[in-house]
Protein backbone atom coordinates (compact mmCIF):
# COMPACT_ATOMS: atom_id res chain seq x y z
CA UNK A 1 0.00 0.00 0.00
CA UNK A 2 1.49 3.31 -0.56
CA UNK A 3 2.02 5.68 2.31
CA UNK A 4 4.12 8.64 3.58
CA UNK A 5 7.22 7.91 5.45
CA UNK A 6 6.65 10.58 8.05
CA UNK A 7 9.10 9.59 10.47
CA UNK A 8 11.85 12.14 8.72
CA UNK A 9 9.26 14.69 9.86
CA UNK A 10 10.25 16.05 13.09
CA UNK A 11 10.05 18.97 15.78
CA UNK A 12 12.98 21.47 13.89
CA UNK A 13 11.75 19.23 10.32
CA UNK A 14 9.07 19.74 8.55
CA UNK A 15 7.84 18.88 5.06
CA UNK A 16 6.69 20.91 2.21
CA UNK A 17 3.78 19.69 0.48
CA UNK A 18 3.56 18.81 -2.98
CA UNK A 19 0.74 17.96 -5.10
CA UNK A 20 2.41 14.53 -5.87
CA UNK A 21 1.93 13.83 -1.88
CA UNK A 22 -1.85 14.16 -2.15
CA UNK A 23 -2.13 12.33 -5.54
CA UNK A 24 -0.28 9.45 -3.85
CA UNK A 25 -2.73 9.77 -0.70
CA UNK A 26 -5.58 9.21 -3.14
CA UNK A 27 -3.89 6.69 -5.30
CA UNK A 28 -3.43 4.60 -1.90
CA UNK A 29 -7.22 3.96 -0.93
CA UNK A 30 -8.39 3.50 -4.99
CA UNK A 31 -5.71 0.86 -4.89
CA UNK A 32 -7.37 -0.87 -1.84
CA UNK A 33 -11.37 -0.54 -2.66
CA UNK A 34 -10.08 -1.80 -6.37
CA UNK A 35 -8.37 -4.64 -5.36
CA UNK A 36 -10.60 -5.40 -2.27
CA UNK A 37 -13.75 -4.88 -4.97
CA UNK A 38 -11.86 -7.08 -7.03
CA UNK A 39 -11.89 -9.80 -4.26
CA UNK A 40 -15.39 -10.20 -3.59
CA UNK A 41 -16.70 -10.00 -7.18
CA UNK A 42 -14.61 -12.89 -8.16
CA UNK A 43 -13.58 -14.09 -11.57
CA UNK A 44 -16.89 -12.08 -13.04
CA UNK A 45 -15.14 -9.01 -12.69
CA UNK A 46 -14.74 -6.38 -15.20
CA UNK A 47 -13.12 -3.55 -15.24
CA UNK A 48 -15.98 -2.18 -17.94
CA UNK A 49 -18.85 -3.12 -16.29
CA UNK A 50 -20.73 -1.12 -12.92
CA UNK A 51 -21.16 -2.99 -9.60
CA UNK A 52 -23.62 -1.63 -7.20
CA UNK A 53 -22.75 -1.82 -3.53
CA UNK A 54 -25.85 -0.29 -1.72
CA UNK A 55 -29.38 0.93 -2.76
CA UNK A 56 -29.70 1.88 -6.59
CA UNK A 57 -33.42 -0.29 -5.62
CA UNK A 58 -35.97 0.96 -8.22
CA UNK A 59 -39.06 1.31 -6.79
CA UNK A 60 -41.26 3.08 -9.44
CA UNK A 61 -43.07 1.15 -12.23
CA UNK A 62 -43.38 1.19 -16.11
CA UNK A 63 -41.23 4.92 -17.41
CA UNK A 64 -41.56 6.19 -13.88
CA UNK A 65 -38.15 5.40 -12.13
CA UNK A 66 -38.42 5.95 -8.28
CA UNK A 67 -34.72 5.24 -7.85
CA UNK A 68 -32.83 4.64 -4.00
CA UNK A 69 -29.91 6.61 -2.61
CA UNK A 70 -26.40 4.03 -2.86
CA UNK A 71 -23.69 3.69 -4.20
CA UNK A 72 -21.89 2.07 -7.19
CA UNK A 73 -18.09 0.49 -8.34
CA UNK A 74 -16.98 1.12 -11.50
CA UNK A 75 -13.34 1.19 -12.88
CA UNK A 76 -11.01 2.11 -10.01
CA UNK A 77 -13.57 4.19 -7.50
CA UNK A 78 -16.50 3.79 -5.56
CA UNK A 79 -18.50 6.40 -6.66
CA UNK A 80 -22.17 7.87 -4.78
CA UNK A 81 -25.30 7.82 -6.73
CA UNK A 82 -27.67 10.53 -5.04
CA UNK A 83 -31.60 9.09 -4.88
CA UNK A 84 -34.05 10.50 -7.41
CA UNK A 85 -37.04 10.53 -9.69
CA UNK A 86 -37.88 10.39 -13.30
CA UNK A 87 -40.08 9.71 -16.15
CA UNK A 88 -37.77 8.17 -19.39
CA UNK A 89 -38.97 10.14 -22.18
CA UNK A 90 -39.91 7.99 -25.62
CA UNK A 91 -37.35 6.05 -27.47
CA UNK A 92 -35.05 6.22 -24.01
CA UNK A 93 -34.25 4.20 -21.00
CA UNK A 94 -32.61 4.50 -17.44
CA UNK A 95 -29.04 5.77 -18.01
CA UNK A 96 -25.61 5.53 -15.19
CA UNK A 97 -23.84 8.70 -16.51
CA UNK A 98 -20.35 9.96 -14.43
CA UNK A 99 -20.68 13.26 -12.36
CA UNK A 100 -18.68 15.76 -10.60
CA UNK A 101 -20.01 18.20 -7.81
CA UNK A 102 -18.06 20.66 -5.97
CA UNK A 103 -18.24 21.48 -2.51
CA UNK A 104 -18.82 24.31 -1.23
CA UNK A 105 -18.12 25.91 2.45
CA UNK A 106 -16.29 27.55 5.21
CA UNK A 107 -13.93 24.80 5.17
CA UNK A 108 -13.70 23.78 1.50
CA UNK A 109 -14.28 26.03 -1.46
CA UNK A 110 -13.06 28.22 -2.61
CA UNK A 111 -9.39 28.18 -1.44
CA UNK A 112 -7.32 31.14 -1.52
CA UNK A 113 -4.08 30.16 -2.92
CA UNK A 114 -0.37 31.71 -2.62
CA UNK A 115 -0.65 33.75 -5.72
CA UNK A 116 -4.13 35.36 -3.98
CA UNK A 117 -6.32 33.59 -6.43
CA UNK A 118 -9.13 31.58 -5.16
CA UNK A 119 -9.86 28.08 -6.60
CA UNK A 120 -12.16 25.23 -6.20
CA UNK A 121 -10.44 21.72 -5.34
CA UNK A 122 -12.97 20.16 -3.14
CA UNK A 123 -14.91 17.62 -5.70
CA UNK A 124 -16.93 14.48 -5.40
CA UNK A 125 -17.41 11.64 -8.16
CA UNK A 126 -20.44 10.65 -8.31
CA UNK A 127 -22.79 8.69 -10.85
CA UNK A 128 -26.53 9.62 -11.83
CA UNK A 129 -29.34 8.04 -13.49
CA UNK A 130 -31.47 9.79 -15.36
CA UNK A 131 -33.75 9.53 -19.24
CA UNK A 132 -31.00 9.00 -21.94
CA UNK A 133 -30.69 7.14 -25.17
CA UNK A 134 -29.08 3.41 -24.34
CA UNK A 135 -25.66 3.19 -24.28
CA UNK A 136 -25.05 6.40 -23.73
CA UNK A 137 -23.70 6.79 -20.70
CA UNK A 138 -21.31 4.19 -18.16
CA UNK A 139 -24.11 1.96 -18.09
CA UNK A 140 -27.83 1.04 -18.52
CA UNK A 141 -29.35 0.60 -15.38
CA UNK A 142 -31.06 -2.28 -16.67
CA UNK A 143 -27.27 -4.02 -17.04
CA UNK A 144 -25.84 -2.97 -13.35
CA UNK A 145 -24.94 -5.62 -11.42
CA UNK A 146 -26.05 -6.11 -7.91
CA UNK A 147 -23.03 -7.84 -5.51
CA UNK A 148 -24.83 -7.25 -2.44
CA UNK A 149 -26.01 -10.74 -0.95
CA UNK A 150 -29.41 -9.21 0.30
CA UNK A 151 -30.83 -6.00 -0.62
CA UNK A 152 -34.13 -4.75 1.20
CA UNK A 153 -36.42 -3.27 -1.45
CA UNK A 154 -39.30 -1.03 0.54
CA UNK A 155 -42.67 -1.94 -0.61
CA UNK A 156 -46.18 -0.57 1.17
CA UNK A 157 -49.32 -2.58 0.64
CA UNK A 158 -52.07 -0.69 -0.97
CA UNK A 159 -54.77 1.40 0.47
CA UNK A 160 -56.88 -0.13 3.44
CA UNK A 161 -53.91 -2.48 4.11
CA UNK A 162 -51.15 -2.37 7.00
CA UNK A 163 -48.42 -4.96 8.25
CA UNK A 164 -49.84 -6.96 10.68
CA UNK A 165 -46.90 -8.22 12.17
CA UNK A 166 -43.80 -6.00 13.47
CA UNK A 167 -41.29 -8.08 12.60
CA UNK A 168 -42.19 -9.50 9.24
CA UNK A 169 -44.97 -7.42 7.84
CA UNK A 170 -44.11 -6.64 4.47
CA UNK A 171 -40.35 -8.05 3.67
CA UNK A 172 -39.06 -8.11 -0.05
CA UNK A 173 -35.34 -8.76 -0.60
CA UNK A 174 -33.23 -9.38 -3.50
CA UNK A 175 -29.62 -10.78 -3.67
CA UNK A 176 -27.59 -10.67 -6.43
CA UNK A 177 -28.32 -14.29 -8.12
CA UNK A 178 -31.46 -12.15 -8.73
CA UNK A 179 -33.20 -14.32 -6.29
CA UNK A 180 -36.24 -12.96 -4.69
CA UNK A 181 -37.39 -13.92 -1.02
CA UNK A 182 -40.94 -12.41 -0.34
CA UNK A 183 -42.56 -12.59 3.32
CA UNK A 184 -45.93 -11.18 3.78
CA UNK A 185 -48.34 -10.21 6.69
CA UNK A 186 -50.59 -8.12 6.16
CA UNK A 187 -54.18 -7.15 6.90
CA UNK A 188 -56.83 -5.32 6.19
CA UNK A 189 -57.86 -2.46 8.10
CA UNK A 190 -61.78 -1.77 6.88
CA UNK A 191 -64.45 -4.09 4.86
CA UNK A 192 -64.86 -2.56 2.31
CA UNK A 193 -61.55 -3.89 0.23
CA UNK A 194 -62.95 -6.11 -2.45
CA UNK A 195 -61.42 -9.89 -3.06
CA UNK A 196 -59.79 -8.90 -6.12
CA UNK A 197 -57.98 -5.77 -4.98
CA UNK A 198 -53.98 -5.85 -5.87
CA UNK A 199 -52.44 -6.71 -2.01
CA UNK A 200 -49.25 -4.19 -3.03
CA UNK A 201 -47.12 -3.91 -6.23
CA UNK A 202 -43.43 -5.15 -6.73
CA UNK A 203 -40.81 -2.47 -8.34
CA UNK A 204 -39.79 -3.35 -11.54
CA UNK A 205 -36.43 -4.46 -10.36
CA UNK A 206 -38.30 -7.42 -9.11
CA UNK A 207 -40.82 -8.38 -11.41
CA UNK A 208 -40.71 -12.02 -13.61
CA UNK A 209 -41.69 -11.53 -16.87
CA UNK A 210 -44.73 -14.25 -16.79
CA UNK A 211 -47.33 -14.66 -13.94
CA UNK A 212 -46.26 -16.68 -11.14
CA UNK A 213 -48.53 -18.47 -8.40
CA UNK A 214 -47.92 -19.46 -5.15
CA UNK A 215 -49.76 -20.81 -1.84
CA UNK A 216 -51.27 -18.48 0.84
CA UNK A 217 -53.35 -18.54 3.99
CA UNK A 218 -56.14 -15.95 4.97
CA UNK A 219 -57.56 -15.79 8.26
CA UNK A 220 -60.96 -14.46 8.76
CA UNK A 221 -61.79 -12.49 12.55
CA UNK A 222 -65.65 -13.11 11.57
CA UNK A 223 -65.93 -16.59 11.44
CA UNK A 224 -62.91 -17.17 13.04
CA UNK A 225 -61.45 -19.66 10.00
CA UNK A 226 -58.20 -20.37 8.09
CA UNK A 227 -58.62 -20.47 4.27
CA UNK A 228 -55.86 -21.67 1.75
CA UNK A 229 -55.57 -19.34 -1.01
CA UNK A 230 -53.44 -18.76 -4.44
CA UNK A 231 -51.55 -15.70 -4.66
CA UNK A 232 -50.96 -14.28 -8.18
CA UNK A 233 -47.63 -11.91 -8.94
CA UNK A 234 -48.10 -10.53 -12.57
CA UNK A 235 -46.05 -9.25 -15.34
CA UNK A 236 -46.40 -6.12 -14.01
CA UNK A 237 -45.83 -6.48 -10.57
CA UNK A 238 -49.44 -6.31 -9.21
CA UNK A 239 -50.01 -9.11 -6.28
CA UNK A 240 -53.64 -10.57 -5.71
CA UNK A 241 -54.12 -13.33 -3.37
CA UNK A 242 -57.66 -15.22 -4.02
CA UNK A 243 -59.74 -18.00 -2.47
CA UNK A 244 -62.92 -19.57 -3.86
CA UNK A 245 -63.38 -20.77 -0.33
CA UNK A 246 -63.84 -17.12 0.95
CA UNK A 247 -67.49 -16.62 0.93
CA UNK A 248 -67.76 -12.86 1.08
CA UNK A 249 -67.11 -10.35 -1.54
CA UNK A 250 -65.48 -8.17 0.56
CA UNK A 251 -62.75 -8.53 3.24
CA UNK A 252 -63.88 -8.27 6.49
CA UNK A 253 -61.81 -5.37 8.37
CA UNK A 254 -59.07 -7.72 10.51
CA UNK A 255 -58.54 -10.47 7.92
CA UNK A 256 -55.09 -11.42 7.26
CA UNK A 257 -53.12 -12.37 4.41
CA UNK A 258 -49.71 -14.65 5.11
CA UNK A 259 -47.30 -16.56 2.26
CA UNK A 260 -44.13 -16.73 1.40
CA UNK A 261 -42.17 -16.79 -1.64
CA UNK A 262 -39.19 -17.46 -3.34
CA UNK A 263 -38.14 -16.91 -7.36
CA UNK A 264 -35.82 -15.88 -9.98
CA UNK A 265 -36.18 -13.42 -12.38
CA UNK A 266 -34.33 -13.47 -15.56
Amino acid sequence: MKYLALSVVNATRSMPLKNGSLLHLQDSYKDVFREVMKTIIGNDYDVNKSYILSGCINSGSGSNYIISAGYIFFGLEVYRVPAVSFTIAGGQTAVVNYNSTNVNGVNYDPVQFTDGNNYNVHYESIMTIGSAVAGSGVSDFANLIRINEHQHIVINPNTNLIPSSTTTGLNVTINKYQQISMECQIQTTTSSVSVVTSLFTIPTIARPTATLRFAGIIDCPVDNVTYPAVVNLYANGSVQILCTQYPYASWKNGTKFNFNATYYIH
